[in-house]
């Protein structure tokens, strides 16, 4: 009650001097502050105001600076729209349960969903092709070829490296570069050309806990893929409830270039590969 009260309304509670055991702050402390907050007489010359409740001051500057204006540049120069859908995983997850353990043995890399999903992204823009492209004087550079940026947070930044061609690698070896690429941006050794040239990104909210979001676009790129965490929920498979493993997406989209039905469709197709995976992971792992 008492923390309940303090956050309600915006007080600090070492502010306030508790009368109960051991000194401890009482829910009638926190209400004899508030009235006294609003009924004091401030003109009195022996009343003292309650020190100002405390704050820091943390100027924006450096690379949080750079990142702060890119930012607002895409957010209000792009038109942005956000379509939303989600993927039954079950024969992924299943497949990624049974070989996990033999990849990292034969390998060294414990594979992770966020491969898969830059391999479907692929088969999924071949039908789709203007998602994969970048808006630059009044042209549409429609790629082909696959350059996956791979948003990756650091403190108090966020750095995109790019993994490159990724229609020409497996799974195997886009989970490595992303590793490989995600240790380099932790200890700040990127390369320049390791960070430009990318054609489409995601970026992977479920690894902070999140269900949903709308992610902004990384000019010039028109088109940018949330990934959220993977969760067991109920669903309704031919007329039955049954328990399956749910990813939701969320893609951000250039209007200007891409039209609502267009991106939804592509969403949807990249779907299709991950909930059917059995017909291509054997000629890409």
């Amino acid at each position: 009650m008492v923390r309940r009260l303090a956050r309600e309304h915006f007080i600090d509670l070492r502010l306030i001097k508790g009368t109960g055991k051991g000194g401890r702050v009482s829910k009638e402390d926190v209400i004899n502050y508030i009235n006294m907050r609003h009924t004091a007489d401030v003109k009195k010359p022996d009343f003292v105001w309650p020190d100002q409740e405390i704050e820091e001051v943390i100027p924006i500057t450096g690379v949080r600076k750079v990142i702060s204006e890119h930012m607002v540049k895409s957010a209000f120069t792009i038109p942005h729209v956000t379509t939303f859908d989600e993927a039954d995983l079950s024969e992924l997850r299943a497949w990624r349960r049974q070989n996990v353990d033999r990849i990292e043995q034969e390998h060294g890399i414990r594979i992770t969903y966020l491969p898969f999903i830059a391999k479907a992204i692929v088969f999924a823009a071949n039908d789709f092709p203007w998602i994969n492209a970048t808006l630059e004087d009044d042209n549409l550079h429609v790629k082909k070829y696959f350059n996956i940026g791979m948003a990756v947070a650091r403190e108090n930044s966020l750095i995109v490296p790019v993994i490159k061609h990724c229609e020409q690698k497996s799974v195997l070896q886009i989970a490595k570069d992303m590793r490989d690429l995600a240790e380099k941006a932790n200890a700040d050794t990127l390369t320049m050309d390791e960070i430009t040239g990318g054609t489409i990104s995601i970026t992977n909210a479920g690894g902070m806990g999140a269900l949903a979001s709308t992610p902004i676009i990384a000019a010039p790129q028109v088109a940018i893929l949330g990934v959220h965490k993977l969760v067991d929920k109920p669903v309704v498979k031919d007329g039955e409830i049954v328990i399956r493993p749910i990813m939701n997406f969320g893609m951000s989209f250039d209007h200007r270039v891409v039209d609502g039905a267009y991106a939804v469709q592509f969403l949807r197709r990249m779907i299709e590969h991950l909930e059917n995976p059995l017909g291509w992971l054997v000629s890409v792992i």
